[in-house]
């Protein structure tokens, strides 16, 4: 937002906050503008802020200000690393799933494949997992790594897996399982990983437990 025009908005009680947060000292816009020179206001369910004689002055306000999860830089794949960021093709045309834009989520990682019947027996646990708990920052994430004859799955095929039970979550393709390979603890699917905010991995292992869920909500 850059210099406004001289502007009556009345009561502006979080004006230092918001002074704080674009960075700007206080004292500053006191000293030109006085004690109501910038407040918050609601606009369409975020915060944003505004200047009512800020001429001269750019102004930058949080809605402005880059994603928090962008400054998430991975470490490493073990228990305790920021996991290093991966990007992969989902059952919806067009779309995507990167791990570090959820980085403000738990993240529950599923990696098996579409032949594999224990994860298709349990895909009913998992949607009812995906819906109890999404409400409370929980995002599922199922990866398959082959179809039927042992390949990458096709778009089609990920829809199709994720339509017969009526999957609501993110299902996904592992090219060559190259993403199971960097977090998994033994051979084999299913594997199962669990990321605290943060993107950083708090389980990796063949199995998960609920509980472990429910710490980290």
């Amino acid at each position: 937002m850059g210099g406004l025009g001289a502007t009556d908005h009345g009561d502006c009680p979080d004006y230092i906050a918001c002074s704080e947060d674009l960075g700007i000292p206080t004292a500053s816009l006191e000293a030109s503008y006085g004690e109501e020179g910038l407040c918050w206001e609601e606009e369409e369910d975020h915060l944003t802020c505004r200047a009512a004689c800020a001429d001269g002055l750019d102004l930058t306000c949080p809605s402005d200000q880059p994603d928090a999860c962008d400054a998430i830089v991975g470490t490493g794949n073990a228990v305790g690393d920021v996991a290093m960021d991966f990007t992969v093709p989902t059952q919806n045309p067009g779309e995507s799933f990167r791990l570090h834009e959820h980085c403000e989520s738990v993240v529950l990682l599923v990696i098996s494949a579409m032949w594999d019947g224990a994860v298709k027996g349990e895909s009913a646990a998992l949607e009812s997992l995906h819906q109890d708990r999404r409400g409370d920052g929980l995002v599922v994430v199922l990866l398959l790594g082959e179809n039927e004859s042992g390949e990458t799955p096709s778009q089609q095929e990920l829809r199709d897996y994720a339509d017969e039970p009526n999957l609501t979550f993110t299902v996904g393709a592992d090219a060559d399982f190259e993403i199971e390979d960097r977090f998994r603890v033994d051979n084999g699917v299913p594997s199962f990983t669990l990321f605290d905010r943060g993107s950083v991995v708090y389980l990796a292992d063949d199995y998960f437990a609920r509980d472990s869920i429910s710490d980290l909500l």
